[in-house]
């Protein structure tokens, strides 16, 4: 026994069939995704639980910042660039 659909019932089942895979899939990544998530937080946790009265080095989260040479030095000031109302 054969059955005709029509062209709209026909494309709603196209649409169907292949979207609900895509929606399955994307699913089961997106739960696998925070499982991982979920055991790198459990496992920082444990570690902060543990360890979390010990400081690490500040080297160990921090970009080091290259030594800066000294600002240039300026030359002293004389009396009249001090104070200008005293220039006569």
């Amino acid at each position: 026994m054969e059955v005709r659909l029509s062209e709209t019932a026909e494309k709603i089942l196209r649409f169907v069939v292949t979207m609900v895979p895509i929606g399955v899939l994307d699913l089961v990544f997106t739960m696998i995704f925070v499982s991982v998530l979920k055991i790198i937080h459990t496992a920082w946790m444990l570690v902060d639980k543990m360890y979390g009265g010990i400081e690490f080095p500040k080297w160990w989260f921090s970009i080091p910042i290259p030594d800066q040479p000294p600002p240039p030095q300026l030359p002293p000031l004389d009396e009249g660039q001090r104070n200008p109302e005293n220039v006569t």
